[in-house]
């Protein structure tokens, strides 16, 4: 074969394969423009700023790839606020209601953390009802969190953790609903 031949397979390869690999690059951004579609424009810069975190949603291939990433972010969120509660937990004072829903939390975010470490290997599997019950589960914990602050009428040291958490989550469940559908 030619030099000149093996040039032009080579660049006519180069031409077919170039529009995928472009197109390959925007899959954060279209998945988090349609996960977001009728929401506002921080919704989108927050989920691609999300997604954008974890190296691998740069080699993802699909929305399916993105929706574990999505609960691979959150279960790390989550550790994040579990690590909170137990410097929390460790510092002396604080009444009983504090210490109370400080161990309610940690429970809710134990369980929560359960939930989204199973569900990637359910999406694999196209158990999506389960994955639908561990993601609901886990995006309900922040606002069960800050609900036992309210009851006891402490305030909570967790707000911006459960509000960080409740905000990943909904990214996660948005990405998921997209596969889902």
């Amino acid at each position: 074969m030619s030099p000149s031949m093996i040039f032009s397979l080579f660049f006519l390869l180069l031409l077919l394969l170039l529009p995928a690999a472009l197109a390959g690059g925007d899959i954060v951004a279209d998945t988090c423009r349609k996960s977001t579609a009728g929401e506002s424009e921080a919704s989108y810069r927050s989920c691609v700023q999300v997604l954008n975190s974890d190296p691998a949603s740069s080699r993802a291939r699909d929305v399916k790839d993105l929706a574990k990433i999505a609960v691979g972010i959150a279960a790390g969120s989550c550790r994040e606020v579990l690590a909170d509660i137990n410097r929390l937990m460790s510092q002396p004072g604080g009444g009983r209601g504090l210490k109370e829903c400080l161990r309610v939390c940690k429970e809710l975010y134990e369980s929560a953390v359960y939930d989204l470490v199973a569900a990637p290997g359910n999406i694999d599997s196209g158990d999506f009802g389960t994955v639908r019950a561990e993601i609901s589960n886990a995006c309900g914990t922040a606002g069960d969190c800050e609900d036992c602050f309210s009851e006891v009428g402490d305030p909570s040291p967790l707000t911006s953790d459960n509000k960080k958490f409740s905000s990943i989550g909904n990214i996660a469940t948005a990405i998921f609903d997209l596969l889902h559908k």
